[in-house]
């Protein structure tokens, strides 16, 4: 029994929240179980993707975990202020405008609370962007 509570413990439990209103398209995520640089976020047309990979090695083996979100964006939000963020307590909100329509392949950099953002490179694209925000 032990043994399943630990597993339960490192499995991140994906409870997530979404919300679209005239002004906004909003998503909430609980990635409490993985560090920022683990995470990645990206949009390619009108798909968000959120993707999060950890593996631990110890001398008896090695444990892995991961999880993949998309979301379908409705076709007149604002890519270009596109905004992620984790809170202290491993809340990932990703919120994006509805002022306009862009669609592009795009990283998304991830914002933690310390200040500074963590970006992923996505497959076939030079255009990410790393920065203290």
């Amino acid at each position: 029994m032990t043994m399943l509570n630990d597993f339960n413990n490192i499995v991140p439990q994906q409870h997530n929240e979404v919300e679209n209103t005239d002004n906004k398209f909003a998503v909430k995520l609980d990635v409490a179980a993985f560090k920022p640089e683990e995470l990645k976020v990206n949009v390619e047309g009108n798909v968000l993707t959120i993707e999060g990979h950890h593996e631990v090695k110890t001398e008896h083996g090695f444990s892995k975990r991961s999880f993949t979100r998309q979301f379908h964006l409705p076709k007149n939000v604002d890519l270009a202020h596109i905004h992620t963020a984790i809170n202290k307590d491993g809340q990932m909100t990703i919120d994006v405008p509805k002022t306009g329509s862009n669609s592009s392949v795009r990283a998304i950099p991830i914002h933690v609370s310390a200040g500074h953002a963590v970006t992923q490179k996505p497959a076939n694209n030079t255009n990410n962007t790393t920065g203290k925000h």
